[in-house]
């Protein structure tokens, strides 16, 4: 497990990211944005911004995909 996978690990604890406002919490502690997040994932950018305010439901394969991206986007610590 490499350094960016233990952080994101170590915020997912403190963030519930199977919550609606979980996702873009986790999203914004890595300075990340939607899009790059989205493109990443494989996922439309007005999916995911709906996903994250809880109009969408997020299937365990979409929560999996968002987790992996964000853990090979994030640099390092989150701000």
């Amino acid at each position: 497990m490499g350094r960016r996978t233990r952080n994101v690990s170590k915020i997912l604890v403190k963030i519930d990211a199977s919550t609606p406002g979980g996702l873009r919490r986790l999203r914004d502690a890595y300075g990340l944005n939607l899009d790059e997040v989205a493109k990443k994932a494989g996922l439309d950018p007005s999916w995911l911004s709906r996903a994250e305010r809880g109009f969408r439901p997020m299937t365990p394969e979409q929560m999996a995909a968002i987790r992996a991206a964000i853990e090979a986007l994030a640099d390092g610590d989150p701000q």
